[in-house]
């Protein structure tokens, strides 16, 4: 990928290209570079991991979409052909194509069903348990803790 920011070399090889940790902080700190540089090149660094993130973030989402519409279109090609054979077994050197029934449930998203046949997935509500914690009530497994996040724009 190209690089956005210009990120002066002395600083990228104090760097591990593969897991942006700093392979050597005593080199990083006797750096001859000034610390506004050095600072600043490390932010502009991080932006571009970031960018590279997003980029790849976006490349998946696309390539999930296309295979997502591929399938589709395998699915009706198939089911086109099951209807062309009139669902009886077709075999070659090369394809066997069968066929095998199937049942499935389909229940009306606006049904109230009973309780016996309904599943509950249990889920903690961070936004309830954050509220109780910071009003001084004690939730048993539940601590608050205060993090930092650093900041690049």
């Amino acid at each position: 990928m190209n690089a956005i920011y210009h990120i002066d070399r002395q600083l990228l090889d104090c760097i591990d290209p593969e897991t942006g940790e700093v392979l050597d902080m005593e080199a990083l700190t006797s750096l001859t570079i000034e610390r506004e540089r050095i600072v600043e090149g490390l932010a502009l660094y991080a932006l571009e991991l970031e960018h590279q993130a997003d980029s790849i973030g976006a490349e998946i989402k696309r390539l999930q979409e296309r295979q997502r519409e591929t399938k589709e279109k395998g699915a009706k090609l198939s089911l086109r052909l099951g209807e062309y054979l009139g669902h009886e077994k077709f075999k070659t050197d090369l394809v066997t194509v069968s066929f095998r029934r199937t049942e499935a449930v389909e229940v009306n998203p606006d049904t109230e069903l009973p309780p016996e046949f309904r599943r509950v997935k249990y889920e903690p509500d961070k936004t309830a348990i954050k509220a109780a914690l910071k009003a001084g009530k004690e939730v048993q497994g539940c601590c608050l803790t205060q993090n930092t996040s650093t900041i690049i724009r």
